[in-house]
């Protein structure tokens, strides 16, 4: 069996899971962000020993996890809230980032594990 049917029977206390949430969602528990929070620390979601991570983007709001704040002018998405202080190309730019930066670690974790076995 390969890799990926073997993780579809394992469940999720087996996988590596990244909850990356915006700062404006994370300040206000919105999306249960604190119980998130709990239950990784608690171990339960998530691989016990992996790379399972619950965080937010710092000065981001929730629109800034769609490409819609890069298209309009800065000054409309400051006036109507849709974006932070911060500018949006900079925010999209660390959620690529922090997501690319876990998906890498995973991959590369995987692939030890296979020359291991």
């Amino acid at each position: 069996e390969d890799n990926d049917s073997q993780d579809s029977k394992l469940g999720i206390h087996s996988l590596d899971i990244l909850f990356l949430y915006s700062h404006h969602f994370a300040k206000r528990n919105w999306g249960l962000y604190g119980y998130v929070v709990d239950l990784h620390r608690r171990s339960q979601i998530g691989s016990k020993n992996g790379l399972s991570d619950v965080s937010y983007i710092y000065n981001s709001y929730h629109s800034d996890f769609s490409d819609i704040n890069m298209k309009l002018p800065l000054w409309i998405t400051r006036f109507i809230k849709m974006t932070g202080p911060r500018n949006p190309v900079e925010t999209a730019e660390e959620i690529a980032f922090r997501t690319l930066d876990f998906i890498e670690g995973v991959r590369q974790r995987r692939h030890s594990k296979t020359k291991e076995e």
